[in-house]
């Protein structure tokens, strides 16, 4: 099987939208194809030298191993967690960006689904054209819509943005927004368009960032609430979520 960088491998409670709340077990692979300005995960930007693969369920205890991970080694280890552990929620591919690494998942995912746990993307949703080689072979997704105060230097976001919802509206979808203290409403209003054209009825999350620098802060609840009532006139389901496992202080 092919190989791909990753992070880590680790169980955890679901923190951020809507699955919040169910135990789920992360794959986070290494690579982004974007840099956001509140980015919370920055050490899945780039390929360490090595990844760190869990031991046990929830055990916060892991075994190094020297990147690339062969895709087979990798599989086995999920293997044995799933084994140890019967009630995660879904396998969740996330990063960094997962899409980066597409080829890879075409190959890991068809024998991963024989596990019978559902398989939930979490994406950027800027790489439309990557998502078509693996949709059919996950379950959930989880894109986030990033505007152009998000990201610089990133051309074309909302000509992208429409292209990979098009294609996400295909499965079980649900769309994740990150509100700072900066987030530009006329963003929000294309976002909302954006939506409503290909489908009102996915539901969005709009989720207050946690500070990572003094320069990224937390959204007014009167600014948030503005926002809302933006994606309210044009989407059927809007809510407003924070990361629990930020504020639980969980990995």
């Amino acid at each position: 099987m092919a190989e791909s960088p990753i992070v880590s491998v680790f169980s955890s409670i679901q923190g951020e939208g809507l699955h919040l709340g169910r135990p789920h077990l992360f794959i986070r692979l290494a690579g982004c194809n974007i840099r956001c300005s509140y980015c919370d995960t920055p050490e899945g930007l780039t390929i360490p030298k090595y990844g760190r693969i869990e031991t046990r369920p929830f055990g916060n205890t892991f075994r190094k191993c020297p990147n690339p991970v062969d895709g087979d080694y990798l599989l086995n280890a999920i293997k044995r967690l799933a084994a140890r552990f019967s009630h995660y929620h879904a396998i969740v591919l996330t990063g960094g960006e997962p899409l980066v690494h597409s080829a890879f998942l075409k190959s890991f995912l068809r024998p991963l689904r024989r596990l019978r746990i559902p398989v939930m993307l979490e994406t950027n949703g800027t790489l439309p054209e990557q998502l078509n080689k693996v949709i059919n072979l996950v379950d959930i997704i989880s894109m986030d819509i990033k505007t152009p105060s998000d990201i610089n230097g990133y051309g074309k976001i909302w000509a992208k943005t429409r292209r990979f919802l098009n294609l996400a509206n295909r499965r079980n979808t649900y769309i994740k927004v990150v509100v700072t203290d900066n987030t530009n409403i006329s963003d929000c209003r294309k976002a909302a368009g954006i939506i409503a054209r290909v489908n009102r009825n996915i539901p969005l999350i709009l989720q207050p960032v946690s500070a990572v620098r003094k320069s990224i802060r937390t959204p007014l609840l009167t600014q948030i609430i503005r926002i809302h009532n933006i994606f309210t006139k044009e989407l059927a389901d809007v809510k407003i979520i924070p990361q629990m496992h930020k504020i639980a202080g969980w990995r």
